[in-house]
C-alpha cells in the first residue's frame, strides 16, 4: 500500500510539472507569435507609406509638367535635371511618350547602343498605366539596361484636355542599402530574419541579396506556412523550414502585390523555456522522492489502528465479543469508523424490530384504505381482500380469500376493448406496460350489477413466487364528469382550430397539454401527438433555446409578448408574433401558460426589405466622399454618415440628437446659423468655409437642401459637405499662372489691370495718392537686331529682376508687352519721394548687364504719373491714368532718354 502511494505521488508531481511547462510553452508561443505579427504589421504599414509617398512624388511631378505644358526632350530633360530631390527617392526617373519612346531620363542615356531611341511599349507597367490612366507599381524585374533588380512606379501625365501625353516611370533599386533599410533592425531575435515576396513567390527583399528576384523555392522546399501565405493567409503560425522549427508571421502590403514575412527559429525563441523545463523536471523528481519516502512511513503508522479494528470485527462475527467493544474513545478517523460500525449493527437490530411493527401497521392501513385492495397469486386466487373490497363488491374477506378472481368479480373486460378478462389483467401485472399505468375496467358486484373501476397494479416476488396487488377505485362519477368535460373540450378545440393562429397550452413542466390544428401546418405533427411531449422535442432543442427565457418569464407569472423568425423551428421564411399568458391560480401559483402565435410574415418581410434598403443607403452614404447630415427644426443632428468622422474626427453615434452648437462649437455654429435658417425657410443654400488644423487649411463647400413635406412644412434640412481643398489649390495655381509673365516671372498685363483697378478703388476710398510708373528699355530693338532674340530675352529677365529689387515688396512690377514695364506705387507721400525712386531705378540699370555674349550697357526711360485722389474733382479711369504715364514716358524719351518725367493729376474732370 505504501509503495503504491509512493508511486502515485511521484507520478502526480511529474505529470503536474510537465503539464505546467506545456501550458507555459503554449502561452509563450502565443505571446511571441502575436508580438512577431504586430511588429510585422507596423513594418508593412511603413513600407506601404514609403511606396505611397513615392507615388505622391511622381503625381506632383506629373501635375507640374501639366501646369508648365512641357513638351519635347530638351525642356523635359532640363526640368528633370532641376528636380534634385528625385535622386533621393528613385534610382532613375524616365519620361515615356504614349508610343513607348523614351523621351528623357534623370541619369541615363535615352539611346540604345545602335543609336536608336529606346522604346518601352512592351513593358507591362507601361501598358497597364495607359490602360488604367492611373499609376501602378510593377512586378519586380531586372533592369534591361542597368541590370539591377528594380521595381517601377508609374504616373500618367495629362494635358489640359485630360488626355495622357506621357508616362512618368520611377525605378527603385532593390539592392540599394537605403531601400527597406528599416527591415533589419525589426527582425525577430538574433538568428531571425525578414523577407518580402510577391504572392507568386518571387523574392523582392531578402537578407541574402543574391536571392532577390528568384523564386522562393529555388533554394529548397518551401514551408507549409509560406505556401499558406501565398494563398492568402495573414497572421502568425508555427512550422518547420529547412528542417528547423520556427515561428512564422505574414502580412500583405496593400499598395503592392507583396507579402512581408518574418522567420524566428524556435530554438532561440523558446531557449529560456527549454532550460526551465529541464530544471523543473529534475526538481519534481527530487521532490516526489522525498515526499514518497515520508509518506511510506506515515501510512504504516496510520494503518495500525485499522488492523486492530479488523480483529474486533472478526471476533464479533464469531460472537466471541459484544458490539460494545466498538465503542472506543479515540477522537480521530479510526475512532469515528469504529463507532460507525457499532451504530450500523445497532441500527440493523432496530430495523428487525420495526419490520414486525410495520407489518401490523400495513394491515391497519389496508383496512382503512379508500380503495379496494386485492392481492392475487400466480394461480389467480385471491390472497388479500380489505374492508373497502368487501363493501365495494359485496363479498366478505373470508369468502374472497382463496377464491379465483375471475369467478368472484370477473370477467371484468377492459373499457378500451382489449381482449383480457380480470384474471388475465392480474397475471400480466408484472409487465412494464401495465405496472406503470392505470387500467379502466368493469367489475361485477355480488348482486350482478357492473361497476366502472380504475385499477392500479403491481407485482411482488418473494421466494421465487409472484404475487399481484391491485388498487381498485370506483370511477362511475368521474366518467360522467369526463364526458361533460370532453364535450366542452371539443367545442373549445373547434373554436381554436378555426382560428388562423398557433394556440396551445404548456404546463409548468414545459409539456404541451393542448394544441390546435394549426401546429400540423407548421410542424407537420398531429395536435393529439403533441400532448404530454416536452417543448424541446416538438420544436427542437434550438427552437426551445430561442424561447426558453420568455417561457421562464411566463412561468414566473409575467405576460410575455415578442416576435421571432422561424429559423430555429424549421420555418426560416416565416415570422411569428407570440403572446405567453400565464395560467394563474387563486393563490397566485402558475400552473402553466397559454400560447397565442400569429403569422406576421408579410408585415415582417416588408419591414426587413425596408431595413435592407436603409442599410444599402447607409453603406452607400458612408463610402461617398462627401459628408451627409440631416438636421431637424431644433437644429439637432439626426443623421450623419461615416465620412463626418473621417474628416472631422467625431463619430456619428456621438452626434445623434445633439445640437449643432455642441457638435461644431458655438463660434462655428453661429457662422452657419444664418445659412441654416434660410434653408428652413424653404430655400436651397450654398456656401463655403475653411478649417485650419495641424497647420493645414482645408476648404469645404456646404449645400443645404430643405426637406419639404406635402403640406409645405420644412421637416428638416439635408446637408451635403464637399471638400474643395484640391479644387481651390488648382484654382489658385491657375490664377497664379494666368497672372504671371512666363519669360520674366513677374506679373503680366492681366494681373496689372486687376491690381490697377483695385488700387484706384482704394485710393478714392481712403483719399491717398496713387503713383504709376511706365518704363521701357532704351533702343531695345537694336539689341534684338544685333545680338539676337536670346540676348534680348536675357536683357528683359535681368531688367525685370532689377526692377523688383529696386522697389518695395508691396509695389507691383508688371510687364505689359515687349520691353514695356509698369510699376504701381501706393501710399507714396510726396513728389520728391517719387523722384528719388525713379532716380534709383535709372541708376540701378547703369550697371552693365552680364549676357552670354558679354557685358552690355542698358538704360531706361520712365514716365511717372501721380494721382492725388483726395484733391481730384472727378474720378480718373485706369486707361486715363495709363495714358498719362505713357505721355510722361514720351516726354522723358524726347528729353534724351535715360531719364524720367513726372506728371501730377489733381484737376482732371
Amino acid at each position: 500500500m505504501a509503495s503504491v502511494v509512493f508511486l502515485l505521488v511521484l507520478t502526480a508531481i511529474l505529470v503536474v510539472s510537465l503539464l505546467t511547462l506545456m501550458l507555459a510553452e503554449r502561452d509563450m508561443r502565443g505571446v511571441i507569435g502575436r508580438q512577431q505579427y504586430v511588429a510585422l504589421s507596423s513594418t508593412a504599414a511603413f513600407i506601404d507609406q514609403e511606396l505611397k509617398s513615392k507615388q505622391q512624388v511622381l503625381r506632383v511631378l506629373a501635375d507640374s509638367m501639366t501646369a508648365l505644358d512641357l513638351h519635347g526632350a530638351a525642356p523635359i530633360g532640363r526640368y528633370l535635371a532641376r528636380q534634385g530631390s528625385l535622386r533621393d527617392q528613385f534610382f532613375n526617373v524616365a519620361v515615356i511618350a504614349v508610343n513607348g519612346d523614351l523621351v528623357a531620363t534623370m541619369k541615363h542615356a535615352i539611346k540604345s547602343v545602335s543609336g536608336a531611341t529606346l522604346n518601352l511599349r512592351e513593358r507591362p507597367y507601361f501598358e497597364d498605366t495607359l490602360a488604367r490612366k492611373a499609376g501602378v507599381i510593377s512586378a519586380p524585374m531586372n533592369g534591361s539596361y542597368s541590370g539591377m533588380p528594380l521595381v517601377v512606379i508609374t504616373q500618367p501625365v495629362f494635358d489640359a484636355a485630360g488626355k495622357v501625353v506621357y508616362v512618368l516611370a520611377g525605378s527603385v533599386n532593390l539592392r540599394e542599402p537605403d531601400f527597406l533599410a528599416k527591415l533589419d533592425p525589426l527582425k525577430p531575435g538574433k538568428s531571425g530574419y525578414i523577407f518580402i515576396m510577391t504572392s507568386g513567390g518571387i523574392l523582392v527583399e531578402h537578407p541574402d541579396k543574391s536571392r532577390i528576384l528568384q523564386p522562393i523555392e529555388a533554394h529548397g522546399a518551401v514551408s507549409a506556412a509560406t505556401h499558406a501565405a501565398m494563398n492568402g493567409f495573414e497572421g502568425w503560425t508555427a512550422g518547420r523550414t529547412q528542417g528547423v522549427n520556427a515561428m512564422f508571421a505574414y502580412k500583405r502590403i496593400t499598395s503592392a502585390d507583396w507579402i512581408l514575412a518574418s522567420v524566428y527559429p524556435a530554438d532561440e525563441a523558446f531557449q529560456p523555456l527549454y532550460a526551465m523545463r529541464g530544471n523543473g523536471v529534475l526538481a519534481a523528481i527530487l521532490l516526489a522522492a522525498l515526499a514518497g519516502v515520508a509518506g511510506w512511513h506515515v501510512i504504516l503508522h496510520l494503518l495500525q489502528p485499522l488492523e486492530t479494528l479488523r480483529k474486533h470485527i472478526v471476533q464479533i462475527r464469531r460472537q466471541q465479543r459484544g458490539i460494545d467493544v466498538l465503542q472506543i474513545e479515540r477522537q480521530d478517523e479510526i475512532g469515528e469508523l469504529s463507532r460507525a460500525f457499532h451504530a450500523l449493527v445497532d441500527e440493523r437490530e432496530q430495523a428487525e424490530l420495526q419490520t414486525r411493527h410495520g407489518d401490523a401497521l400495513l394491515r391497519s392501513i389496508l383496512e382503512q384504505a379508500p380503495d379496494a385492495v386485492i392481492g392475487i397469486s400466480e394461480q389467480g386466487r385471491i390472497t388479500e381482500w380489505n374492508r373497502e373490497a368487501e363493501e365495494k363488491f359485496g363479498w366478505s374477506r373470508e369468502q374472497a380469500i382463496g377464491t379465483e378472481i375471475g369467478a368472484l368479480i370477473g370477467p371484468g373486460m377492459a373499457q378500451d376493448g382489449a381482449d383480457h378478462d380480470m384474471a388475465s389483467w392480474f397475471r400480466m401485472a408484472g409487465q412494464a406496460s401495465l405496472s406503470s399505468r392505470q387500467i379502466r375496467a368493469e367489475a361485477v358486484h355480488r348482486d350482478g350489477h357492473t361497476i366502472a373501476v380504475e385499477i392500479s397494479m403491481g407485482v411482488v416476488t418473494h421466494d421465487g413466487l409472484c404475487f399481484s396487488t391491485a388498487f381498485l377505485r370506483d370511477i362511475s362519477d368521474r366518467l360522467i364528469h369526463e364526458k361533460r368535460l370532453a364535450a366542452s373540450e371539443k367545442r373549445a378545440r373547434t373554436i381554436a382550430d378555426a382560428m388562423p393562429a398557433l394556440i396551445s397550452y404548456i404546463d409548468s413542466d414545459l409539456r404541451y397539454q393542448f394544441s390546435n390544428v394549426h401546429y400540423r401546418q407548421i410542424f407537420d405533427i398531429e395536435p393529439h401527438a403533441m400532448v404530454g411531449k416536452p417543448v424541446s422535442e416538438v420544436i427542437g432543442e434550438k427552437g426551445y433555446a430561442s424561447v426558453a427565457p420568455q417561457m421562464t418569464a411566463a412561468l414566473r407569472g409575467e405576460r410575455v409578448h415578442f416576435e421571432r423568425q422561424g429559423t430555429q423551428i424549421g420555418c426560416p421564411e416565416e415570422y411569428f408574433m407570440f403572446d405567453y399568458i400565464p395560467d394563474l391560480g387563486a393563490d397566485g401559483s402558475v400552473a402553466g401558460f397559454y400560447v397565442l402565435g400569429l403569422d406576421i410574415s408579410d408585415r415582417r418581410k416588408a419591414e426587413l426589405r425596408q431595413a435592407a434598403s436603409e442599410k444599402r443607403l447607409k453603406l452607400i452614404t458612408d463610402h461617398m466622399p462627401v459628408v451627409i447630415v440631416y438636421i431637424d427644426p431644433e437644429h439637432r443632428l439626426q443623421f450623419s454618415n461615416a465620412t463626418f468622422e473621417k474628416w472631422f474626427g467625431v463619430a456619428p453615434q456621438d452626434m445623434l440628437s445633439r445640437k449643432l452648437s455642441d457638435v461644431y462649437g458655438a463660434e462655428a455654429y453661429h457662422a452657419r446659423k444664418r445659412h441654416l435658417e434660410r434653408a428652413f425657410q424653404g430655400e436651397e443654400v450654398e456656401y463655403e468655409f475653411s478649417i485650419d488644423k495641424d497647420g493645414l487649411t482645408r476648404e469645404f463647400q456646404t449645400v443645404y437642401v430643405p426637406d419639404i413635406q406635402e403640406n409645405g412644412v420644412v421637416a428638416g434640412v439635408y446637408g451635403l459637405i464637399h471638400e474643395i481643398t484640391k479644387v481651390k489649390a488648382v484654382e489658385s495655381a491657375l490664377k497664379s499662372v494666368a497672372a504671371t509673365d512666363t519669360l520674366t516671372g513677374i506679373a503680366n498685363r492681366r494681373k496689372f489691370d486687376e491690381r490697377l483697378a483695385a488700387s484706384l478703388q482704394r485710393a478714392y476710398q481712403d483719399a491717398h495718392p496713387l503713383t504709376l510708373a511706365y518704363l521701357d528699355i532704351d533702343r531695345f530693338k537694336a539689341i534684338n537686331d544685333s545680338l539676337g532674340h536670346h540676348a534680348g530675352d536675357e536683357v528683359l529677365k535681368e531688367f525685370a529682376a532689377r526692377l523688383v529689387r529696386s522697389v518695395r515688396s508691396t509695389d507691383l512690377v508688371a510687364r505689359l508687352a515687349g520691353d514695356e514695364f509698369v510699376i504701381i506705387f501706393e501710399h507714396v507721400k510726396s513728389v520728391a519721394e517719387v523722384r528719388l525712386i525713379a532716380a534709383k531705378i535709372i541708376d540701378t540699370m547703369h550697371r552693365p548687364f552680364e549676357l552670354a555674349s558679354g557685358p552690355l550697357g542698358v538704360t531706361t526711360s520712365i514716365g511717372v504719373v501721380i494721382l492725388h485722389a483726395g484733391a481730384a474733382t472727378a474720378r480718373v479711369s485706369a486707361e486715363q491714368l495709363l495714358d498719362s504715364a505713357d505721355r510722361a514716358l514720351y516726354n522723358a524719351k524726347n528729353a534724351g532718354r535715360d531719364g524720367f518725367d513726372v506728371i501730377e493729376l489733381d484737376q482732371l474732370a
